[in-house]
């Protein structure tokens, strides 16, 4: 997940700097436009684990084990 998230930063400064912008102000720039879509796609998925995490939510009694 981390490193699907940078690489996509890393593509989007790349892609800044390829349009002729300074160095700092294409880290800025893909970091202003990449920063939400990376908080959510995390977000999503960590909120996405919690159901899994055993005996502590409902739902999880298939993941008990039993005597």
């Amino acid at each position: 997940m981390i490193i699907r998230n940078s690489v996509i930063l890393i593509d989007q400064i790349d892609m800044d700097l390829a349009s002729g912008l300074h160095p700092r102000d294409a880290v800025i720039d893909a970091t202003t436009h990449r920063f939400r879509p990376i908080l959510l796609t995390a977000a999503a998925a960590s909120l996405g684990m919690i159901p899994i995490a055993p005996e502590v939510f409902w739902g999880a009694d298939g993941l008990r084990h039993y005597r």
